[in-house]
């Protein structure tokens, strides 16, 4: 009797369970993988997006890419315009990439990003990125060699992430420091074009370059670091990821003298950020960097004797140092106070924080001093 009673029960929960009410089904939508945003010459918002299409091929499937524009005062109504052109539903919940274009970025983005935010279905993880130009002309290259640009994009910064060229953002990520007075934050710096021979790309056609990070003060770009500048800036931060490789000129001679450069892997590391009110109230911060570095290029060889080791390190740290001095300066240019210092006043010195004024009045003056020490602890397997 028992038994009954229990299975009874079972089945009338059962018949009192509701079904999926909001279920969207993937084949009544168009799959957004990469969209960017520009300001139109008008003032409106242009937005542009790669769609991924598959078609029956001999063979099978081929993947082919939709690219859609749609203007608009507001980015929902872009996407609403976009979305009227369609024969189904126009849906960027599974986009791998933002893009902005330059002119957009130094705008206030947050108007920009407010619809991601607010829509339960948003892509909160995709990455977040500037292009230098417009992000109309990045996604019109369509492919980059024989992969979809959707994809070429999101693996190159993806890459980037890995080498500590860029640091590890994503829309959802940048949410909080876009309101954070105490701290900026930096995001991958794309373009189509080098200036050099990488703008050739594959098959002698131009091709995307992560070219280093775009910094932001609150919410509005101020500014750029290079390759080399936005890898030392993110070790200095404190932000290496899995690989940090590093070229200088270590000997005397001419620039296309190729013994007289060392490539460096960089290890473990170690850094401290320590700020200090002085006695006449001044500001300053000293960024040490400590570092174990590996030789895996050195065509000079002999680091096997002390005193060739002890001058590499000697002049691989000064050579650091000034480069790091460099990055600074170009930081507080920009306003960008990507080692949250203004954070630190704010917790250890409240009295210091001038609120807005930090950034006008008290920032520009503060004292920074970068300190790198690196130390060769390997150098491959030549004796």
């Amino acid at each position: 009797m028992k038994r009954i009673l229990l299975l009874i029960f079972s089945l009338l929960l059962l018949l009192s369970q509701t079904g999926c009410w909001d279920i969207t089904l993937l084949k009544d939508a168009r799959l957004v993988v990469l969209a960017g945003l520009d300001r139109t010459p008008e003032g409106k918002l242009l937005t542009t997006a790669v769609i991924r299409e598959s078609k029956v091929a001999e063979g099978g499937q081929e993947l082919t890419n939709v690219i859609l524009k749609s203007t608009g005062h507001t980015p929902r109504e872009t996407r609403d315009n976009a979305d009227r052109r369609l024969n189904d539903r126009f849906d960027p919940s599974k986009n791998r990439t933002l893009v902005l274009g330059e002119k957009l970025a130094r705008e206030d983005i947050y108007p920009i990003l407010d619809i991601f935010f607010r829509d339960p279905k948003s892509a909160l993880n995709a990455h977040f990125a500037v292009v230098k130009g417009k992000a109309e002309d990045l996604l019109d290259l369509n492919k980059v060699g024989d992969t979809m640009i959707g994809q070429f994009v999101d693996e190159t910064i993806s890459s980037a992430e890995t080498s500590t060229l860029v640091p590890q953002v994503n829309i959802k990520s940048i949410s909080p420091m876009m309101f954070d007075p105490g701290q900026d934050f930096a995001v991958p710096y794309l373009t189509k074009e080098t200036g050099d021979l990488q703008a050739a790309g594959i098959n002698n056609k131009k091709d995307v370059s992560v070219e280093g990070i775009a910094m932001f003060h609150g919410r509005h770009m101020t500014g750029t670091l290079n390759r080399e500048e936005s890898r030392l800036f993110l070790l200095m931060a404190d932000k290496k990821n899995r690989i940090a490789r590093m070229i200088m000129q270590v000997d005397p001679g001419k620039a296309a003298d190729v013994g007289s450069y060392i490539t460096i892997d960089i290890g473990k590391m170690k850094q401290t950020l320590d700020v200090q009110i002085r006695p006449d109230g001044t500001i300053q911060a000293n960024v040490n960097l400590n570092m174990d570095v590996a030789a895996i290029e050195y065509p000079k060889d002999k680091l096997t004797e002390p005193t060739i080791i002890d001058r590499l390190n000697k002049k691989v740290s000064e050579s650091l140092t000034h480069q790091a001095t460099q990055v600074v300066k170009k930081m507080k240019r920009s306003r960008f106070d990507g080692f949250g210092i203004g954070r630190r006043i704010m917790a250890h010195y409240p009295e210091k924080w001038q609120g807005a004024k930090w950034w006008t009045k008290t920032y520009p003056k503060i004292t920074i001093r970068p300190r790198v020490t690196a130390r060769i602890i390997g150098h491959g397997i030549v004796n």
